[in-house]
């Protein structure tokens, strides 16, 4: 099987390879191909263990590392990520999405001084391509770019500009495949969108792509999730990984009170366990 499928719980990215999948690969005449990110002075590689991204430079349901930016607060900025250096995280998100600020100014700001503290590699993290392109323009080596969605408009600007700049990897992530689960979970993007997106990478030259799933979502069944994780595997992309649903505090879901119940969690244990059998 050419696809890793990888699953995230608190926040830590896991990109796994099980050796008996890659002995299965070998025989089958199919070599993995090494990938690294790469910082200043470091370098991180996919593939041979966990990874773990750190996403406390990133201002959603943040109330703190709001008001840092729009104070223009780096030396806090600046703390959050030395601290999550210092925890063990491999690569850092940064995302300056704040309302009222100059994103791509503030992007570029932030990745500089970022870069000033710490020399792992970054994952320049917004939906907006003149930000996109402002934090690339500084990151030293070769980084991740987080949250590009699928929209024709967006997808035609940015994945020419990260190809542009050497973007490593790029994520294109469904959350799942069944446009009703979609609908429910107040998406407004298709199933059918997430595969011209998938193919449009293509054509513009990408060949690692990671897409992500999440197990759990309202309204969702272990069949549905089932067709979605094949759905996935007939795309064939380099990595899928696999999130399990966590509730923020500040979410729409989590005011409602839609906590889950020991039946949702046997549903999501399915869920996880035909992912690992593909």
């Amino acid at each position: 099987m050419r696809t890793n499928v990888s699953e995230e719980r608190f926040g830590a990215h896991g990109d796994h390879r099980d050796p008996i999948r890659l002995s299965r690969g070998a025989i089958d005449g199919y070599r993995y191909r090494r990938v690294f990110l790469s910082g200043l002075t470091h370098a991180v590689e996919f593939g041979d263990s966990p990874i773990l991204i750190g996403e406390r430079i990133n201002p959603t349901g943040k109330k703190k590392l709001r008001e840092a930016y729009k104070s223009g607060d780096t030396a806090y900025i600046l703390r959050e990520a030395v601290s999550q250096v210092d925890a063990g995280s491999h690569i850092l998100d940064v995302n300056a999405g704040v309302p009222g600020i100059d994103e791509a100014a503030t992007l570029e700001a932030t990745v500089e001084a970022i870069q000033g503290v710490v020399d792992i590699p970054l994952q320049i993290d917004s939906s907006d391509p003149k930000a996109i392109e402002a934090g690339l323009r500084v990151c030293n080596g070769k980084p991740i770019v987080n949250s590009v969605n699928g929209e024709p408009e967006v997808l035609a600007n940015i994945l020419p500009l990260v190809k542009k700049y050497g973007a490593t990897r790029i994520s294109i992530n469904p959350q799942t495949m069944n446009d009703s689960v979609l609908e429910a979970i107040g998406r407004r993007h298709t199933s059918e969108e997430t595969v011209k997106a998938f193919y449009l990478a293509r054509e513009v030259g990408f060949d690692n792509i990671n897409m992500d799933l999440i197990a759990g979502l309202t309204s969702d069944t272990v069949e549905s999730f089932s067709a979605t994780v094949d759905k996935l595997l007939e795309l064939d992309p380099e990595n899928i990984t696999i999130h399990t649903l966590s509730m923020k505090r500040a979410s729409n879901m989590t005011k409602a009170s839609m906590f889950y119940g020991i039946e949702e969690g046997k549903a999501v244990s399915k869920m996880l366990s035909y992912a690992g059998e593909k």
